[in-house]
């Protein structure tokens, strides 16, 4: 190439390279000068449609152009982050990892949808607010919440001791401690999940089930088929202390090999290698025997884990272990050895001997570490007592003492007792807030702490001990009154106006509040719960809602919040099926409100709704409507033993059942209504009663009585009904209802066994029909109903032959009518025999159904002269005069402003709600008939005398017709058929 050439070449790319040179030097400042040039951005904008709360709408991606440039915030005036700003919109968008998620101390991920699509999950905060699923409680409830606990597998917890089976904390110490605390809530935890959960399956190891000794030298079985089954019970033996003996156990899922070996050591565990564990069970008593219970699945956890420093992502459950082969070496002898799927009952019972044998002096078990709070201004040397302990081993061993009846149970819980009455600064635990309240203390640190979760659960505990026998402990019981004083007077300092405080240093240290995280707000809102329960002090109740809308943002100016317009009239029976299924996603407003959002920018307000309140702990994975229907089921449990009791509460569950299904199905729901009593099937011809059918099929299995069902235990109880119930199960999420009259104890633990198994129980309270005589049926009640209102319409109407049937229907509706007029929860009291004939009740049930009939009657008159060209068709109300319309609907203003305000209930400080109970309606369709029957001689049809009458004449037609569709909607709402034609 020549010279001349090469220069040119050289020029060429000297001159492209400037050109790009500042071509990427005009972008880079286009980009970082913000005042001059804009960038295009994508972003996520919400969609229109206003979903319901806690529920994302769908959003899309838009390619804004000139819309959005980046900003600088400036917050507080002290340090800068870099926004973004929507010209169009007036918004500004501010960075959420880098600053609002730790400023606000909120949470959020980028999560797909189920159709693919990304959203943002916002999460004010991450507690899971539970509410008891219990009603009533008692000395041997389920405690709490803890049957959804899982003590042995929490990071602070050592191993489970294979001596005394119980936990060994590390909580401040490394070596390895008993913590009280921890012990009584693993009690706590086994009890409880003995209750929820089923019968353990038990496998009988071939040869071992009945004795059987071994002598020197190692002896091995090989297990068959133990999926599943992790835990090992037996009973042991010994008569050489050397005696020791080891499992093999396989990891299902990596086919790992291990080895858990039990030997006469001091040492509580130790790991030689990666794949054998060794448990110290100290020395054997020689001659003795002993049982012998190991959940093999944890063991083999904190084996594993001892040797991580992330031991609680260790996790192994028993689907993951496979037993293989037990051997045993040394001279001992071994009976009843079996593998089961959990042994609660004696893990339960290890806790609650743990507590009687190591009670000390004072009554108290002691902590043998050091507690050291608020960077060492509060301090507690070894050998300290929690009242929390206290009261957790008062609610253990009330428990175990009234499971066993063994008096040593229920003489060490009173012991527990003396330290109540000794301050903190004496080694007792009593603190006192400002020389006025006495508190409890978790940590009786001098000056005081004033935890508020731990002095909670010890006045459970001692609630607990007050009424553990047959006679309740005056004593026990004065000093859990003295210390609910005290809470009621201090718990408004807990409230922050955003959240909970753990406990008051603050006020003894004047230092910083020490705020309560997020998993202990949720403790303290179910604890609260619990109180409301055990006491009914609304304090309780109302403090516990707020907290949970603190929980959800939704801070004192909720209702300030929310904009949405009130539903109208039309759109509201549109959505009684969404304001049912939907509950779970309510909140209240500073009225006690329940707030809740329905559909698009609709928004209805509930006061009261018993039906629905307990649904909001459905499990659904997703909240939206349409897979609602494809994921829930609800079944309806009506036994024998309710209806031998008493038939008329019976059918009034049944009624209520109908009225409940009645919403589920014309939303589309599968709802199966089960009814374990073939009594009832007479129900549903006699007079029409149940005319109604359920939507699906009635199962009716074999009769069960109060007498039988009283006589099973658990395993017959649940084979017999659990077994059914399995059996038309067809979706992963059902509701179990049981109608609470039966409160035995075999129904109470049917209860939890069905909420264990993921069903939602929903234990709805209906009180009991009152009749003033015994041994009296239901069938014989309507043969004498329909006898005084045959004598009751004959006399006003005379002859009245061959209107049997009607007489027949309206019958059961007044029946119907008087069983629901009074709301469920509150007696219904039915008069029989009444010298005075049919009762005020069952008068005004009969006149309800009279004027309904008048209005049909005015409706198939003015049909048949139509048909017949005497009268020209109706015509629509928009063609007809407005002055018309105005004058007309001045008539019957009080019909008109009856039906438009239904949904309207004023409250005295002048917020609206709407209730749908089954009472409201009974009391309204009786005054709405008591203004139609005065104004009834203005709307009968006469023959016009002009044309222009006729006009008047259609806007009455068009009234009565909304009339009559507005009671029909009453009627179905209450499940009667219509009564066209009578």
């Amino acid at each position: 190439m020549s010279l001349k050439r090469l220069k040119f070449v050289s020029a060429v790319c000297l001159t492209i390279c400037f050109a790009l040179g500042y071509k990427l030097f005009l972008i880079c400042d286009r980009f970082n000068n913000w005042d001059v040039e804009r960038r295009k951005i994508f972003y996520f904008t919400p969609s229109p449609v206003m979903e319901l709360p806690g529920v994302y709408s769908e959003s899309k991606v838009l390619a804004m152009e000139d819309d959005v440039l980046p900003v600088v915030c400036q917050i507080n005036g002290k340090r800068t982050v870099r926004c973004l700003e929507d010209v169009e919109h007036g918004e500004v968008y501010m960075p959420f990892k880098s600053f609002l998620q730790p400023y606000f101390d909120v949470y959020g991920t980028l999560k797909k949808s189920e159709n693919g699509s990304t959203f943002f999950d916002f999460q004010h905060s991450f507690a899971k607010i539970q509410q008891p699923s219990f009603s009533t409680y008692r000395a041997d409830s389920v405690f709490g919440q803890f049957g959804t606990y899982n003590v042995a597998e929490r990071f602070r917890v050592r191993c489970i001791n294979s001596k005394s089976g119980v936990p060994m904390s590390v909580q401040w110490s490394q070596r390895g401690y008993y913590y009280p605390v921890q012990i009584g809530q693993y009690g706590l935890e086994h009890y409880s999940r003995s209750i929820i959960e089923p019968m353990p399956h038990v496998q009988y190891i071939a040869g071992l089930s009945e004795k059987r000794c071994f002598v020197e030298g190692q002896q091995t079985i090989t297990i068959q088929n133990s999926s599943e089954l992790s835990v090992l019970r037996m009973f042991v033996l010994s008569s050489d202390q050397e005696s020791s003996f080891h499992i093999t156990v396989q990891r299902s899922d990596t086919k790992q090999l291990y080895r858990i070996h039990y030997i006469p050591a001091a040492e509580p565990i130790r790991v030689i290698n990666s794949f054998d564990v060794y448990f110290g069970f100290g020395q054997l008593p020689k001659n003795r025997w002993i049982r012998f219970t190991r959940d093999l699945s944890v063991d083999l956890m904190h084996g594993i884990g001892y040797t991580s420093k992330r031991m609680k992502k260790v996790k192994l459950k028993a689907i993951k272990l496979v037993i293989l082969q037990l051997a045993f070496a040394g001279e001992l002898c071994v009976a009843n050895v079996s593998l089961q799927t959990h042994a609660h009952v004696d893990h339960f019972l290890d806790v609650a001997n743990w507590f009687v044998e190591n009670q000390d002096g004072k009554g108290g078990w002691s902590v043998p570490v050091k507690r050291s709070m608020s960077n060492g201004r509060l301090v507690l040397k070894p050998g300290w007592y929690s009242a929390m302990a206290q009261g957790h081993a008062m609610s253990v061993l009330c428990r175990a003492y009234l499971l066993e009846n063994k008096k040593e149970y229920l003489d060490s819980a009173l012991k527990a007792v003396q330290l109540f009455y000794i301050n903190a600064s004496d080694g007792g635990l009593i603190n006192y807030f400002y020389n006025v309240f006495p508190w409890y203390e978790e940590y009786p640190t001098t000056p005081g702490s004033f935890v508020l979760n731990g002095f909670i659960y010890s006045l459970i505990g001692l609630r607990d001990l007050a009424f553990c026998s047959e006679r309740v402990n005056q004593q026990v019981l004065d000093i859990y009154k003295i210390g609910l004083n005290s809470l009621k007077n201090m718990l408004p300092l807990y409230d922050t106006g955003v959240g909970s405080l753990y406990d008051l240093r603050h006020v003894s240290l004047h230092g910083a509040p020490n705020v309560a995280r997020w998993d202990y707000h949720a403790v303290h809102i179910f604890q609260l719960h619990w109180l409301y329960i055990i006491e009914g002090d609304e304090l309780f109740k109302e403090t516990a809602n707020r907290w949970i809308r603190f929980s959800e943002a939704l801070l004192q100016n909720s209702s300030a919040r929310c904009s949405y317009p009130i539903l109208s009239l039309p759109m509201i029976y549109c959505y009684v099926d969404v304001i049912f299924w939907l509950w779970q996603f309510s909140y209240q407003n500073t009225d006690k409100e329940c707030c809740l959002q329905i559909d698009q920018w609709g928004r209805l307000e509930i006061m009261e709704s018993d039906f629905v309140e307990r649904f909001n702990s459905l499990r659904i994975n997703t909240p939206r409507q349409d897979e609602l229907k494809q994921q829930c089921s609800l079944f309806c449990c009506i036994t024998c033993g309710l209806i031998e009791k008493n038939e008329f509460t019976a059918l009034r569950c049944l009624l209520l059942t109908c009225h409940m299904e009645k919403w589920l199905v014309r939303n589309g729901f599968d709802v199966q209504v089960v009814m374990l009593c073939p009594k009832v099937s007479s129900w549903f011809s006699d007079f029409g009663i149940l005319e109604t059918k359920f939507n699906n099929e009635i199962f009716i299995s074999k009769s069960l009585n109060c007498a039988e069902i009283c006589r099973m235990n658990k395993d017959e109880l649940f084979s017999t009904v659990g077994k059914y119930f399995q059996t038309y199960q067809r979706k992963e999420n059902a509701i179990f209802i049981i109608f609470s009259d039966l409160k035995g104890y075999n129904f109470q633990q049917l209860s939890r066994y069905f909420q264990n198994m993921q069903f939602v129980n929903y234990a709805y309270k209906i009180a009991h029909v009152k009749i003033s005589i015994a041994q009296f049926s239901v069938k014989c009640f309507l043969s004498e109903r329909k006898k005084q209102i045959f004598e009751r319409i004959k006399e006003k109407h005379g002859k009245v032959d061959s209107q049997d049937q009607i007489v027949s229907r309206l019958t059961a509706l007044v029946v119907v009518f008087e069983l629901l007029t009074a709301k469920h929860d509150q007696p219904v009291f039915i008069s029989y025999p009444s010298e005075n004939g049919l009762p005020e009740i069952a008068r005004k049930a009969l006149f309800v159904m009279y004027n309904f009939t008048r209005m049909c009657s005015i409706l198939n008159s003015f049909k048949k002269m139509v048909s017949t060209n005497y009268y020209p068709k109706l015509v629509p109300l928009a063609l007809l005069s407005s002055d018309m319309q105005r004058g007309v609907l001045a008539e019957f203003r009080p019909l008109t402003d009856m039906i438009f305000s239904f949904d309207i209930i004023h409250s005295g400080n002048g917020s609206r709600r709407s209730d749908f109970t089954v009472p409201k309606i009974c009391h309204w369709l009786t005054n709405f008939t008591s203004q139609f029957s005065k104004i009834y001689s203005k709307i009968q049809i006469l023959t016009p005398a002009t044309d222009l009458l006729f006009d008047e004449l259609f806007v009455k037609i068009h009234l009565i017709e909304m009339f009559h569709n507005t009671m029909k909607l009453m009627f179905n709402l209450l499940c009667l058929e219509t009564l066209n034609g009578m």
